[in-house]
């Protein structure tokens, strides 16, 4: 599937929502309180995903409130899911930590 521009802006609000939600907001593309994310692509957003997942997985599932919250687990997976056929040859800008797409 191709991406379309008007695709690609859906899915950076949706992200960016989900970023925000979690509290990851250096994470987010294009905002006031992006971090080095200017060049990122939806391979490198789906790659952020699925290093979040990991670490929710892997390290217990703690935010900085110390709780667990499922949901985040499958909002993350979600956006995954939905975005995924969009990035097949695409390749993430920068280096992501644990992306099983790569």
């Amino acid at each position: 599937m191709k991406l379309t521009e008007e695709q690609m802006k859906k899915a950076v609000k949706e992200y960016n929502d989900m970023m925000y939600d979690l509290g990851y907001y250096g994470d987010t593309i294009g905002t006031e309180d992006s971090e080095d994310t200017e060049n990122w692509n939806l391979r490198d957003m789906i790659a952020q995903c699925e290093s979040d997942v990991y670490v929710y997985q892997e390290e217990g599932g703690n935010r900085k409130d110390g709780k667990f919250y499922p949901e985040d687990i499958y909002m993350l997976k979600q956006f995954i899911e939905d975005w995924l056929p969009f990035t097949k040859g695409m390749k993430c800008t920068e280096e992501h930590f644990n992306s099983q797409y790569d």
